[in-house]
C-alpha cells in the first residue's frame, strides 16, 4: 500500500506548481495509481505486447480482446510510477468499445488530456508508455493477419540474387568460331633452279 502522504510533494506528479484544476486531476491520477482499472490478465485475448521504459523501469504487458475491428476488452499487468500507471489505467478505460482505427489515431495529446496536467519532457515517456504498448499490440495483430507484401518478396528475391556468383564460368565456344576466318592462301613463289611442277609452270 502507498502511504497517505506519499504524494504530498507536487513534484511527484508534476515539475511545476499545480493550478486548482490540476490539483483535481492530480487526485484522479493518484486514484488510478492506487486503484488501477483493468489490472490483470485476460483469460482470452486477441493480441498482447510488452513495453518497457528502461529510464525509470516502467513495464506493462497489455492484453486486447477484439471483435472484428473493435476493442471489446482490455487489461494489463506490470508496474510503474504514478504517471505511467495512471496513464495505463485511464487509457484502458478510454479504448473500451473503440475501433482499432480510432485507437491507432490516438496521439500524445490524447494521453496528456486524460492526465489533465502538464507533463514535463522527462516524464513524457512515462505518460506515453501505455499508448505505445496498446498501439504496438494492434500493429503486431495486423501484421500477423496480412500476407507478406509483394515489395518484401521482391526484396527477398533481390537479396538472393546478390548472393549468386557474379562471374559465371563461360562455356567454351566451338573451335571453328574461335579460329580466325580462313583467308586464301598465297602460293609461294618458286625458287630459281628448282624443278617446277605443272601447276607452278602455269602460275608463271
Amino acid at each position: 500500500m502507498v502511504p497517505a502522504d506519499f504524494f504530498s510533494d507536487n513534484e511527484r506528479i508534476a515539475d511545476h506548481p499545480l493550478t486548482e484544476e490540476e490539483e483535481l486531476y492530480k487526485e484522479n491520477i493518484i486514484d488510478h495509481y492506487k486503484h488501477p482499472r483493468h489490472l490483470g490478465r485476460l483469460g482470452k485475448y486477441s493480441c498482447t505486447h510488452l513495453e518497457h521504459n528502461p529510464l525509470c523501469g516502467d513495464r506493462f504487458q497489455v492484453y486486447l480482446s477484439l471483435d472484428g475491428e473493435r476493442v471489446t476488452d482490455v487489461s494489463f499487468e506490470g508496474q510503474g510510477c504514478a504517471i505511467s500507471m495512471a496513464s495505463m489505467s485511464l487509457l484502458s478505460e478510454k479504448i473500451m468499445g473503440m475501433s482499432t482505427v480510432e485507437v491507432r489515431r490516438l496521439g500524445p495529446w490524447d494521453i496528456f488530456n486524460l492526465l489533465g496536467i502538464k507533463i514535463s519532457h522527462t516524464r513524457s515517456k512515462c505518460a506515453l508508455l501505455s499508448l505505445k504498448a496498446v498501439q504496438q499490440a494492434l500493429a503486431l495483430q495486423q501484421q500477423s493477419q496480412q500476407p507478406i507484401p509483394q515489395l518484401l518478396q521482391q526484396q527477398t528475391q533481390q537479396s538472393t540474387q546478390q548472393t549468386l556468383p557474379q562471374h559465371r564460368q563461360q562455356i567454351p565456344q566451338p573451335l571453328q568460331q574461335l579460329t580466325p576466318p580462313f583467308t586464301q592462301q598465297k602460293t609461294q613463289r618458286p625458287i630459281p633452279g628448282e624443278r617446277k611442277t605443272k601447276e607452278e609452270i602455269s602460275w608463271l
